[in-house]
């Protein structure tokens, strides 16, 4: 989960980076636009940066992205819910710290989602918003248990358009990206594990 954001496939609710101050933080908004902590420390309220795009590259049609709409707060409540919020038989790999604690998220609006708190911490977001759990679509979701053959979701500055393991990651950049275009339209990520073919391949040119 944590190598989509990294890769910038996906992305989460915040990310580190460095704040408006110069300084390094956890809690720069990426999915997310802003926050509120109940005063009684019950739960957080988190809104949804609208126009934060799914694609998936459309392996039906003639290729090129298929947009699936905004990311909402149905989609972050399923995604956190699932990962462990609601779902005791999560493995993502941040649920111990999510199930420790959050209960289960609800959408208050379209752009606004409520986080109720088992038990709060104040360092909520580094340990789970921040890289820990990438955002995803209910909605691609749906088609994918549905038999649609649909590819890896994604928010992030690129879409997966193949992805065949212990290969290789064909990537197409998103040039009209919410937060950060690539600079290069395209990147493939070819898996070698042998050093002696890697270096044949590099001589080569490959």
């Amino acid at each position: 989960a944590t190598m989509m954001g990294i890769w910038g496939i996906q992305e989460s609710l915040f990310q580190w980076g460095i704040d408006s101050l110069g300084n390094p933080s956890d809690e720069i908004p990426m999915v997310a636009e802003s926050w509120d902590v109940a005063s009684d420390q019950s739960k957080v309220t988190i809104h949804i940066r609208p126009g934060v795009k799914v694609r998936t590259w459309d392996i039906v049609g003639d290729g090129g992205f298929k947009d699936w709409g905004d990311i909402d707060a149905a989609d972050v409540a399923w995604t956190y819910n699932r990962a462990g919020a609601d779902n005791l038989e999560s493995r993502h790999d941040q649920a111990d710290a999510i199930a420790e604690v959050f209960t289960a998220w609800s959408p208050v609006s379209k752009y606004v989602v409520d986080a109720p708190f088992k038990i709060y911490r104040g360092d909520w977001i580094t340990i789970n918003a921040s890289h820990g759990v990438n955002v995803q679509s209910a909605k691609v979701n749906a088609a994918r248990e549905a038999g649609t053959d649909w590819k890896i979701d994604t928010t992030g500055n690129w879409v997966v358009r193949d992805w065949l393991p212990q290969e290789k990651i064909d990537l197409v950049g998103v040039a009209d990206h919410y937060r950060n275009a690539p600079t290069y339209e395209n990147l493939l990520m070819i898996e070698v594990p042998e050093a002696s073919v890697r270096a044949a391949m590099l001589l080569a040119g490959e």
